[in-house]
């Protein structure tokens, strides 16, 4: 009887940890807390401009921030086989991808690629630093 009942608590215990790997995977590109409520990023390609495309990124807070936006922006091409970063483009550079005394704030980037014809996205790392500290969460845009 001991045997069957050290048995299903080592059964119970495998499938506790095993249930708990998806979890960690599925939140790794967002580390934030209760300030930031909606986040969204895309990207497109320019209808005039070739290899002009256009980067577009919000976010919604749970109440006024003292600064929200994105700290940076990375942009991705793929070349060679393999996925690169292409440009950085960070808030030091563009002070307009941060906002001061809001809950929202919207940006849209225009950037000129490098190469044509290869595929691109965008990470968007967002921030918002409100009465309860520092928020943070990160997303990927679609491959355009």
């Amino acid at each position: 009887m001991r045997r069957k009942h050290l048995i299903l608590l080592s059964l119970l215990l495998v499938f506790s940890i095993v249930c708990s790997f998806p979890a960690y995977a599925a939140d790794a590109e967002l580390q934030g807390s209760s300030q930031i409520a909606v986040t969204h990023a895309a990207v497109a390609w320019s209808n005039t401009t070739p290899g002009r495309m256009g980067i577009f990124y919000s976010i919604v807070c749970s109440t006024k921030m003292d600064v929200l936006g994105a700290s940076k922006v990375e942009i991705y091409r793929y070349l060679n086989g393999k996925w690169e970063i292409e440009e950085t483009i960070s808030a030091e550079d563009y002070p307009d991808m941060l906002d001061s005394d809001d809950s929202s704030c919207q940006v849209t980037i225009a950037y000129s690629t490098i190469y044509l014809n290869i595929p691109y996205y965008a990470r968007v790392y967002f921030y918002a630093e409100g009465p309860y500290g520092i928020s943070t969460a990160i997303q990927r845009t679609e491959v355009i």
